[in-house]
């Protein structure tokens, strides 16, 4: 069954399952596994933002609730990779509308 759901449709659909694995790991970060694979995929992200968009800049900015919870580690990475983390917003609307408000006068 798993084999069907990574492999038996679309790229979209495999990724939609993946994700739902993604609590389970980081709840379990603690554990040597679980943190190789949150610490791998952070520095194949940063290698790849590295790679295509530090020449403009290296400072980054995250969002989202996986790069929330992740914090500390992609810091560590970061860090060892001379990246600047900013900023890291687990929900951006909120930034988003204080922004808008005071771009407004509101």
């Amino acid at each position: 069954e798993i084999t069907t759901k990574l492999y038996g449709g679309s790229i979209k659909d495999a990724a939609a399952f993946c994700t739902l694995f993604t609590p389970l790991v980081v709840d379990n970060v603690h554990i040597p596994y679980c943190k190789t694979v949150c610490t791998t995929a952070i520095h194949q992200y940063l290698t790849l933002i590295e790679n295509n968009y530090l020449s403009y800049t290296n400072r980054l900015y995250l969002v989202g609730s996986i790069a929330s919870l992740l914090t500390p580690l992609i810091m560590d990475r970061a860090r060892q990779k001379n990246i600047q983390l900013v900023k890291v917003t687990q929900h951006p609307i909120k930034d988003l509308s204080l922004f808008l408000a005071a771009s407004n006068g509101i």
